[in-house]
Formats: structure tokens, sequence, C-alpha cells
């Protein structure tokens, strides 16, 4: 198996993924599986926040209660 990165262009919050996906028409994508980040699913899904509106720590403090609710998912 062999792992190559793919350089896209700078993703935003609520950029569209199927936009993302045909810009890489350009590569020879035939017989490749295509893994995508949860950084990039985030950003187009626009589950983002800017830490001028959230400290870090409530940040993380809102993460672990969510997980801590439902754990094993």
């Amino acid at each position: 198996m062999k792992i190559e990165p793919i350089q896209t262009k700078h993703v935003k919050p609520g950029d569209s993924i199927w936009n993302l996906m045909d810009d890489l028409k350009s590569h020879d994508l035939e017989g490749c599986v295509l893994a995508v980040t949860s950084k990039i699913i985030s950003l187009a899904q626009g589950r983002v926040i800017s830490l001028d509106h959230i400290s870090k720590d409530e940040l993380i403090r809102q993460e672990a209660d969510a997980v801590l609710k439902n754990p094993g998912h």
C-alpha cells in the first residue's frame, strides 16, 4: 500500500466538499481509495469555533461532557 497526500486549495468554513472533490479531477485516482481528514469535513460542514468566542478550557470541557454523555461513540 502506498499513501500519497494530495495538496488542495485552502479550505474555509462552509466550502463545498463536492467542489473540493471536483477539483481532484486532474489527479489520476483510478483504483485509489480517497481518505479525507476530519478537519476538512468539519470545515466543509462549518463545524468550527473561533477561539475569539470561547476559551480553550471551555471548549475542552464541552467536548469532554459530550463524550462522557455518550461513552463508546
